[in-house]
């Protein structure tokens, strides 16, 4: 079919072989039967969602730095950049730091306190407590959504404010672009 200029993306071709012809078959060696369907349309291919630009202000208690930009599918969120286990064992890096020794709101950062996660499967940042001493939660509207830990977490709002112990950041998430 190709060889005679033919379009032959939707077509669909069966093979039956038969041990003896039916009496209605008009050639006794073999049998033609063809149908026009319409054609059905086929889910688009899944597109692995990835993770946007999440840009996060520290508003209360003192970090590394006063903004941070992550384009990561995870952000993990501490006192100190490295975490140590009774042994000297690194157990994690912090990508968001709030610096140790400095009084006050900072205390109330766990060393492991929270981290946001991608969920490829939904394109949702969603943010987790990592069993923190002093909580996690999400400021929108106004109204405190409490983040428990060993869930699946809470997902994520530009604009929204995290509150980790007594520290606030601001998160601003891009808006995902439409490929062409």
């Amino acid at each position: 079919m190709r060889s005679a200029g033919c379009a032959v993306g939707d077509v669909e071709i069966d093979v039956v072989f038969a041990g003896r012809a039916a009496r209605n078959w008009e050639h006794p060696q073999f049998h033609v039967a063809f149908d026009r369907v319409a054609a059905v349309a086929a889910a688009p291919p899944a597109v692995e969602s990835r993770p946007v630009r999440v840009e996060v202000a520290v508003l209360r208690g003192t970090a590394e730095r006063r903004t941070y930009a992550f384009a990561s599918a995870r952000i993990d969120f501490g006192r100190g950049a490295e975490v140590r286990d009774d042994r000297h064992r690194l157990l994690r890096t912090n990508h968001i730091v709030f610096v140790e020794g400095s009084a006050g709101v900072n205390q109330t950062v766990s060393r492991c306190h929270a981290h946001i996660a991608f969920d490829p499967s939904s394109g949702d940042h969603r943010l987790h407590d990592d069993r923190s001493a002093h909580g996690t939660g999400i400021v929108r509207g106004g109204r405190t959504v409490p983040v428990p830990p060993g869930t699946r977490g809470v997902r994520l709002r530009s604009g929204d404010e995290i509150v980790l112990g007594e520290a606030r950041l601001r998160v601003r998430l891009e808006e995902p672009r439409e490929e062409a």
